[in-house]
């Protein structure tokens, strides 16, 4: 009996131990994946801050924001983004890795493979090179670039609202940081052989356009849409910042800016704001129909809901879309850019601000404020379009 209750007794500790060596793994794995987690974030930031050249193309630091110049066919803009930014990308991709569980990437991978199909050949080529040239595989980049959403909103305002008449956009980007909320935003100028040369306020891996404005002083950003009476997908659509890079490369001002988009197909409901030295509209785009709504005064207001009723399900409230258009009925002939920046702090969604953006398109003029949480609180950046054009 005593043999037996000291086998047991064996048994159990045996066991105990056991228990307590494989949790012991566990924490040190779940230890060391953390902690080079953690040390791919400050590689993120210490590449996005890093100048360098790659033939014509060159990374920059102005103002404390990150500023990536590419130049010429899809494939060579690809292979100078990848290059420059080999770091940061790879550090993204180690960052994913050790943060999003391995199915979870898995299943995004496959989403993103099965909509592969519907883009744009260039962005295809584009990221193929970017893969080639950071060591980033394409699939991780592609998903990247097919499965975010952003919340956000927009006004613009201009003629009689304005203190001098012209054009004022103001932009907020809302959305989840994934931790990089303070490093993950950058600038991207293109400036290919074919179209326009637009500037994209990006995240690093990006090479769509959630926010932007081209050479003619075409300006934009897209909202995530929650009210839509229509399917929530649409699996031979496009997702909406690759047709918005694409728009601002083909498009002289607001009209063929918007002519582009309703013409094409989308994977989910977006509205976009777009706005031109003149004129400004929303543009309600669904996964099945799209429609453009046009300003009534001098002054057009959006957030994350179709207006348009034969878009939209149950009305609208958004307490955002009333602050902006608020603003505008109380400052109503004296507005400028310093009472867009405030309308944008006073519009933000706690916690998700990405970034925030003030166009002048007639001056060719923008103020930005990124990589800080919220954006809208400044301090805002004062960027000389035309400089960053120039080739």
């Amino acid at each position: 009996m005593g043999k037996f209750s000291t086998f047991a007794g064996s048994r159990k500790v045996k066991i105990f131990l056991l228990v307590f060596f494989v949790l012991l793994l566990g924490i040190i794995f779940s230890s060391c994946s953390t902690i080079y987690g953690l040390y791919c974030r400050s590689q993120i930031k210490s590449g996005l801050n890093t100048p360098g050249t790659f033939g014509k193309a060159r990374l920059e630091v102005i103002q404390d924001i990150p500023v990536l110049h590419l130049y010429g066919t899809p494939e060579e803009m690809g292979r100078q983004y990848g290059t420059l930014l080999r770091k940061s990308l790879s550090s993204l991709n180690g960052y994913l890795h050790a943060f999003v569980p391995a199915e979870k990437i898995e299943s995004l991978i496959s989403a993103a493979k099965s909509r592969e199909k519907n883009l744009p050949q260039e962005a295809v080529k584009e990221l193929k090179a970017i893969s080639e040239a950071s060591g980033v595989p394409y699939e991780v980049l592609l998903t990247f670039n097919i499965t975010p959403k952003m919340a956000c909103s927009a006004l613009a305002v201009w003629g009689k609202t304005t203190t001098d008449g012209e054009m004022i956009l103001g932009r907020n980007a809302d959305y989840y940081g994934f931790g990089l909320s303070d490093r993950g935003s950058m600038l991207i100028v293109y400036h290919p052989n074919e179209g326009k040369k637009v500037l994209s306020i990006n995240f690093i891996g990006m090479i769509g356009a959630f926010t932007g404005i081209n050479e003619d002083g075409v300006a934009f950003g897209n909202m995530l849409v929650f009210n839509s009476s229509e399917p929530e997908f649409n699996e031979d659509g496009v997702t909406i910042q690759l047709l918005l890079r694409q728009a601002a490369h083909k498009s002289s001002n607001v009209g063929e800016f918007g002519r582009y988009l309703i013409d094409q197909k989308h994977l989910i409901s977006m509205n976009v704001m777009v706005a031109d030295t003149k004129n400004a509209k929303i543009l309600e785009l669904g996964t099945v129909r799209s429609k453009e709504k046009n300003p009534v005064g001098d002054f057009l207001a959006v957030s994350n809901y179709f207006i348009d009723p034969d878009m939209g399900s149950g009305g609208f409230k958004c307490p955002r879309y009333d602050s902006l258009m608020r603003s505008v009925e109380e400052n109503s002939g004296k507005y400028n850019e310093k009472i867009m920046e405030n309308a944008l702090r006073d519009a933000i969604i706690e916690g998700l601000n990405l970034q925030a953006v003030v166009f002048q398109p007639s001056k060719m003029v923008m103020h930005i404020s990124v990589n800080k949480i919220p954006a809208a609180e400044g301090p805002y950046r004062e960027f000389n379009l035309k400089e960053l054009f120039k080739d």
